[in-house]
């Protein structure tokens, strides 16, 4: 049995491709096992090469320009038929320009008017609406495509010259003559004949701001799941760097390569390298990383009912849009009820829940979690491929991700750079299956069984004891709470409780409300009563823990200013409040006063806090 699937004929029984970093993931076909046999032998090593990323180092927004140059072979054109793994609909004159150069500029930059010709929907969006979308305004990207050009040689020069499997130029990912890299040196050579390339610079600083080389024919990544023993005679998209000098006194940097048959979710993917992000899905493999809840997973091949594979790419993810710029968290550092996110896709807000003494002391937190509203707006109307193939309702609500910055990566799903906190993970064999956490491997599970990219019940608020996953999640959505104690749950990565409790997590239309407090876990040493803490000019609370009185000595001087002093309990409330300029003050705790106590002393700009424990039940306030 074969499968239209994406532009590509699939077979039924097609096994998954290999994943590379800084590479698009593994679509994957819609149904199928691995066939009996087959190794999954990506090219890690040579992909790793010539992968070259950095964080970004100012925000993306502005305009970026981008030179876009179409390049096909003496012996395989850009409307061939003659080749039997690659399904090309260019000679349905239904379809109209499809893969012709007008096709990929309205495709890219068209504005608020493209239609995929291969979906039902009447707009589907380009790549241009994408980034604007997602950044919220901030950043629009402009091109012009060049092209049909035809390459200096037939495809077999570029890769797998030597016809053998497993050798240094298979997918044209060698580092000689014989590679990809030869061909987009040759691709920008013939642009720059036919255009000043000065005018895809867009910031000024001497080198081209992006550029994306289409390749005739499909990608080897693609034919690797339908004609395994071919795919080495194919193209390997990818993102990397080239050294070139044009005529016109610009640089060529940073470029992607990627196939004729590629929809938007392809570029949008590549171009997040360009600007700097790392892949966000599990790069060698063994799980799924954040799966389809951000563009740097897998949400590059997200789309909407009826319409074609990757033509609704989902939104980059909350983290993703903060180190671009597009997106300020605001930081919660003390309890509140009722917190309100708005729908991310419309509105550039999210939260961050990290140890508060962190912030009190000017640091910034290694690891914390994000909270943002995800919708069914925008390019997000394509969430999530399960959902959307199975025809079950698609998913909706607040999305926590733990962020652990000490980590740079995404392939080891016990230790993530970021990791989605699925609300409904499944029971299974007497413990907790979290689908994003494992492969969604063809040999190992029926598709999407025990493995998926993004469900239904991953948002809050999430379903309860969820048992089987091929059966649709279900009923009422009544876990509406994360903290130490549930699962998934809010300790750091490296087990320590964080006392981050969100509770009441509640969907009303599309807002999220919730409520949010904090029970720190404190290491309770038992020093004398009497006992001071070291000169410091922050603030101090003694003796710690306390019982019958807390003395509390202020940041500054006795004279120098007024200081604020609130004592808020572990829940966030306040209990007593003073003010002095004398450097020191004195509480002594209502009955019962037992419990874990913040001290916050604030004066004019300037903001102190300290957590102190109490033992025993104290005094009636003096």
């Amino acid at each position: 049995m074969a499968l239209v699937f994406w532009g590509v004929m699939v077979s039924g029984n097609s096994a998954l491709r290999a994943q590379g970093r800084g590479f698009m993931p593994v679509p994957g076909p819609p149904a199928g096992r691995l066939a009996k046999g087959h190794r999954l032998p990506p090219p890690y090593d040579r992909l790793q090469k010539l992968q070259r990323l950095s964080q970004p180092s100012k925000p993306a927004t502005g305009l970026r320009k981008i030179l876009v140059v179409l390049i096909d072979f003496p012996d395989y054109t850009w409307d061939t038929q003659a080749d039997s793994n690659f399904y090309n609909p260019v000679t349905d004159s239904s379809l109209g320009d499809l893969h012709r150069p007008e096709y990929f500029q309205r495709m890219l930059f068209s504005l608020s008017s493209f239609r995929d010709p291969l979906s039902k929907s009447s707009y589907t969006g380009s790549f241009r609406d994408f980034y604007r979308q997602n950044s919220y305004g901030m950043l629009d990207v402009q091109g012009t495509v060049f092209g049909w050009f035809r390459a200096a040689h037939e495809l077999r020069y570029y890769c797998n010259t030597d016809g053998l499997p497993n050798t240094a130029d298979d997918y044209g990912l060698g580092g000689g003559e014989h590679s990809a890299a030869t061909l987009v040196r040759e691709a920008v050579a013939l642009a720059d004949r036919a255009a000043d390339l000065s005018q895809f610079d867009g910031d000024g600083d001497g080198v081209v701001d992006a550029l994306f080389v289409v390749h005739a024919g499909p990608g080897a990544e693609e034919v690797y799941t339908q004609n395994y023993s071919a795919h080495y005679d194919y193209l390997w998209s990818h993102q990397s760097q080239i050294s070139y000098r044009s005529a016109d006194g610009v640089r060529v940097d940073r470029y992607t390569l990627q196939p004729e048959n590629g929809t938007i979710g392809v570029f949008c993917h590549e171009f997040g390298h360009v600007l700097g992000l790392p892949d966000l899905y599990d790069t060698d493999g063994s799980s799924e990383g954040i799966g389809e809840w951000g563009l740097m997973g897998s949400g590059g091949w997200c789309f909407a009912p009826g319409d074609r594979l990757g033509t609704s790419p989902a939104h980059f993810c909350a983290w993703s849009k903060w180190r671009l710029g597009w997106l300020h968290p605001a930081r919660l550092a003390a309890a509140e009820t009722g917190v309100l996110l708005e729908p991310v896709e419309e509105v550039p807000r999210a939260l961050m829940l990290a140890d508060p003494q962190i912030w009190a002391e000017g640091g910034q937190p290694q690891e914390f979690f994000l909270l943002e509203n995800r919708q069914l707006l925008g390019f997000d109307r394509g969430l999530t491929r399960r959902q959307v193939e199975l025809h079950k309702p698609q998913p909706h609500g607040l999305v926590i991700y733990n962020i652990n910055q000490a980590v740079t990566e995404n392939n080891n799903e016990n230790r993530r750079l970021v990791d989605v906190e699925e609300a409904s993970p499944v029971w299974v064999g007497g413990d907790w299956y979290e689908n994003l956490d494992h492969p969604r491997d063809l040999s190992r599970y029926q598709f999407l069984n025990q493995g998926n990219r993004g469900d239904n019940g991953d948002p809050f608020p999430g379903f309860r004891q969820v048992v089987d996953d091929w059966t649709d999640f279900s009923g009422p959505r009544t876990k509406d709470t994360f903290s130490d104690s549930t699962h998934p749950g809010s300790k750091w990565s490296d087990g320590r409780p964080s006392g981050i409790v969100l509770s009441g997590i509640r969907e009303e239309g599309q807002r999220i409300l919730l409520d949010v407090s904090f029970s720190f876990p404190v290491k309770v040493a038992n020093p004398a009563q009497n006992s001071r803490p070291p000169e410091t000019p922050k603030l101090a609370v003694y003796p710690n823990p306390a019982r019958e009185h807390v003395t509390i000595r202020l940041p500054d001087k006795p004279g120098t200013r007024q200081w604020t002093v609130t004592i808020f309990n572990a829940l966030g409330r306040r209990v007593w409040q003073a003010k002095s300029a004398s450097g020191i003050l004195e509480w002594f705790p209502d009955t019962p006063g037992s419990g874990i106590y913040w001290a916050v002393a604030n004066s004019g700009q300037r903001r102190y806090t300290c957590k102190f424990v109490v033992l025993g039940r104290g005094k009636a306030a003096r």
